[in-house]
């Protein structure tokens, strides 16, 4: 048990000096692009370049430990790495552009992401995949324990998302009202740890015009809560109740959602509620009714130390590198900015 409570220990440190750094550097205005390459000659020396930002790079990070910590996870159950990463593969393959095509419906926007559409369509199909997995068995002899599996899954959402949600943070959207136009308490909390935006091309500049305005803190709220869901479900985890490990991560998660747009100012379809408030609350709901329907009499006990062995394997490594790099070449190259480049020779250097 002293390797459990350690390692939950090490990732809360971990989580909390890298949401520390995000919330204190990000909003800064060298922190949204963080390259730029030429892509075609304008004139002269002027070139128009192709931006990549801080949001895919962010957002990879946090795709990529939520990867790992599925993974450990779920060798801590004893399962096949190949059983896992098939799984991971096939999920992956059809959440990532769901992103996109969720906010195309409901946003009508081409050129958005939406987190939470994405996570509400993994949550409605992650426990029939696994009941397909485990019917076809293509690892051959095993098969997914489903309530274990869906928990360790809910508990890598939540910690990455609350990682990935820095992307938020440096993009300016998911965006938070006007600290003036919220609840005096609010106010009063929120008076020395809010977010102010400056630079054009931040999404709280150009869309709701909230340049150099103190606006509430909204996407670091959601961090907060989803890491100490994470670690809270961890916990229960290790403790052998993953039903309740999965109900608590994906209700809070979920719940949070829904009421956390009330606080926002971004633009989020039309309605008293908006079509990601109703996905959220249906998302929790369904979380229970799953644990419900698969629930075991004798859980699995996972063994960490075992989870951490099958990590240091060579396909694991390249695997997460190589899902790094899609993810931030699919959400890191900017469709919604432009910037002009102009190379010149520092004469007083040749």
């Amino acid at each position: 048990m002293i390797y459990q409570i350690l390692f939950v220990l090490c990732l809360g440190l971990f989580t909390a000096l890298y949401l520390y750094w995000g919330f204190t550097r990000l909003t800064a205005e060298n922190r949204q692009i963080f390259a730029a390459m030429p892509k075609q000659r304008i004139k002269d020396s002027f070139f128009q370049g192709v931006n990549f930002t801080w949001y895919g790079l962010l957002s990879a990070n946090g795709v990529c430990v939520a990867v790992i910590l599925f993974l450990i996870l779920s060798s801590s159950m004893g399962t096949p790495i190949m059983a896992s990463l098939c799984l991971i593969t096939l999920l992956l393959s059809v959440l990532l552009p769901s992103a996109r095509w969720i906010a195309r419906i409901v946003e009508k926007k081409k050129h958005t992401f939406t987190i939470g559409g994405s996570v509400f369509t993994g949550i409605l199909i992650s426990p029939w995949v696994i009941c397909g997995f485990n019917h076809f068995e293509p690892v051959p002899g095993f098969r997914f324990p489903i309530v274990e599996t869906l928990a360790a899954f809910a508990i890598s959402y939540s910690l990455g998302e609350s990682l990935g949600r820095l992307s938020c943070v440096s993009f300016g959207c998911c965006y938070g009202k006007a600290l003036s136009e919220t609840h005096p308490l609010l106010q009063r909390f929120f008076s020395k740890h809010h977010f102010i935006y400056r630079g054009a091309t931040r999404k709280a500049c150009y869309a709701s015009g909230l340049e150099g305005v103190k606006v509430l803190p909204i996407q670091a709220v959601t961090s907060v809560i989803y890491a100490v869901s994470a670690l809270i479900g961890l916990g229960l985890f290790f403790a052998g109740h993953p039903g309740t490990a999965l109900v608590l991560t994906l209700g809070v998660t979920q719940t949070w959602r829904s009421f956390s747009e009330f606080f926002r100012a971004d633009y989020r379809g039309e309605g008293t509620f908006s079509a990601y408030q109703i996905m959220g609350i249906i998302a929790g709901t369904y979380a229970l009714v799953i644990a419900l329907i698969f629930r075991q009499n004798s859980p699995m006990v996972p063994d960490i130390a075992q989870g951490l062995l099958f990590l240091w394997n060579p396909l694991v490594i390249l695997t997460v590198q190589g899902l790094w790099l899609v993810v931030f070449m699919y959400m890191g190259k900017s469709t919604v900015t432009e910037s002009t480049l102009h190379f010149h020779v520092v004469k007083d250097h040749i």
